[in-house]
């Protein structure tokens, strides 16, 4: 049996492996393990995201903490100067009073500014409180969902099994570089990886093969669609 030969009959043996897969994989067991894996690993990304924003949030509100104490220090001077004693002095009078009022508008700025601050953290501190309970519940139910499918799974392991050891059986008459590239593909989820030349198209995409990729065919036996990325071989 030439190396093309064996490659056709090793992806019809491999399209067993892919049924089995393909059923494993539209199991509910299978189904709500996946939903949890996924939930699980989104979940950890938004947590982190949740006291990233917590940090961020906590120096803004020391840094317009530290600010509304220098204001109301500063504003305090104010309060205590005498301005009858001024009262001759009407320009530096006014400007006294000018500045004292842009620090009391100041400070009422900064006090809506952490208002606000805190109204966020107590949002983010609500938000991640809720997720880290759901996290929680969701991990054991990852664990009993994880063993369902676990059980499932080993009652198809002998199939599996008798599958990759006729595949293994196989790989030692295919090219190393072939066998490579085609479990390459196999794995992005193509399939089929191996089609056959159709006139000069491609069997899967109907890509036109340039001269050179038809020769270069003859030659090798086994090109690669540049469209596709299947391989492709000359019945």
């Amino acid at each position: 049996m030439s190396n093309l030969q064996t490659l056709i009959g090793y992806q019809a043996i491999d399209k067993n492996l892919l049924t089995i897969e393909k059923e494993l994989a539209a199991t509910e067991e299978k189904k709500k393990y996946a939903q949890a894996r996924k939930f699980l690993k989104n979940a950890q990304t938004t947590l982190d995201g949740y006291e990233n924003k917590a940090v961020a949030l906590s120096g803004e509100l020391s840094r317009l903490e530290a600010q509304y104490n220098e204001v109301a220090a500063e504003l305090k001077e104010f309060s205590e100067i005498d301005f009858s004693e001024l009262e001759e002095n009407e320009g530096e009078l006014a400007y006294l009073k000018k500045n004292a009022q842009g620090l009391a508008d100041t400070l009422r700025s900064l006090k809506r500014d952490l208002a606000s601050v805190k109204e966020r953290m107590d949002a983010v501190t609500k938000d991640y409180k809720a997720l880290k309970q759901k996290t929680i519940a969701m991990q054991k139910q990852f664990k009993e969902y994880k063993e369902k499918y676990a059980a499932v799974a080993k009652g198809k392991e002998a199939e599996i099994g008798s599958v990759r050891a006729q595949l293994a059986a196989m790989e030692k008459d295919i090219p190393a570089d072939v066998l490579e590239r085609y479990k390459g593909r196999r794995k992005e989820g193509l399939w089929p990886v191996l089609v056959p030349l159709k006139g000069d198209r491609c069997g899967f995409c109907s890509m036109d093969l340039p001269r050179a990729a038809i020769s270069k065919l003859n030659e090798k036996g086994v090109i690669e669609c540049e469209n596709c990325h299947r391989l492709i071989y000359k019945e």
